[in-house]
């Protein structure tokens, strides 16, 4: 960690470096920018929450004199900022949250009515640019790191970027899981098999091999499945997850041998 005097002399150096670009060439740049951004980082490459509030102050105070790919690479950062540091806050996954975009006139309809957020209780963020293209990059920004997300407005007022964190989907129940099939249980004593106890009329079974059970072919012997199955959200966009499910054909992976019937014993 920097020393208190190594601290100040960090954050001061945002300010101190955009003041002296500022002089020089009358605006900044994007090569500017880029500096202010390693003057804002330490050692672990990570941004400091001062240093990010003095890059805020940084944009706000010299917009009218930033280049428009400037502006871009701040707006950039001071939002997924913003942003990810919320996420990590409240919790979950990437794939827990979705991020949208929508117009300054909707952005409330479209979190609490639309998406029906909860006002007081939900986990929700929203955030204004200046550009379209800015709020197009910083979706797909989010959308390849694994968020769900839709655009829900465009032209030039669609400049609201929000987060809200995904509502548990409930776990259906299988309406089949309570129904019993009645299946015979069969115990099978290799002890007690007619052709052992009568081996001059009977002998073992060439199927089963005096078991009475044979591998279920439906499954394998796995005794069931894995199936896919399909929720979905408040925005109605699917959520896939998978279900096991008991073979119909079986119990445990095993049938009844027919053959012998189960007895493990065939006529001679």
């Amino acid at each position: 960690m920097p020393t208190v005097e190594e601290y100040s002399l960090f954050l001061n150096g945002i300010l101190k470096t955009a003041n002296d670009r500022v002089a020089a060439n009358g605006q900044l740049n994007v090569e500017d920018v880029q500096t202010l951004f390693k003057i804002a980082k330490f050692k672990d490459g990570n941004i400091d929450e001062a240093a990010a509030t003095d890059l805020k102050t940084v944009y706000t105070s010299y917009y009218a004199k930033l280049t428009k790919r400037a502006i871009h690479g701040l707006e950039m950062f001071i939002v997924t900022y913003d942003i990810n540091a919320y996420m990590r806050k409240e919790g979950g996954a990437w794939s827990q949250w979705y991020v949208g975009i929508t117009t300054n006139e909707m952005i409330e309809n479209q979190l609490f009515t639309q998406h029906r957020v909860h006002k007081e209780r939900g986990f929700w963020i929203y955030r204004t640019v200046t550009m379209t293209t800015t709020v197009q990059s910083i979706y797909q920004y989010y959308k390849e790191n694994g968020t769900q997300g839709g655009i829900h407005g465009t032209g030039n007022t669609a400049l609201k970027i929000y987060a809200f964190k995904l509502a548990a989907t409930p776990k259906k129940e299988n309406p089949f899981s309570k129904v019993s099939l009645n299946r015979p249980q069969r115990t099978v004593n290799p002890n007690r098999k007619v052709h052992d106890l009568d081996p001059h009329n009977y002998r073992q079974c060439p199927s089963c091999s005096g078991s009475g059970l044979l591998t279920c072919s439906s499954c394998g012997g796995t005794g069931g499945r894995s199936e896919s199955r399909v929720d979905y959200d408040w925005d109605n966009n699917p959520v896939y997850r998978t279900e096991w499910v008991s073979c119909y054909s079986c119990s445990g992976g095993q049938q009844t041998c027919t053959t012998c019937g189960g007895s493990g014993t065939v006529n001679k």
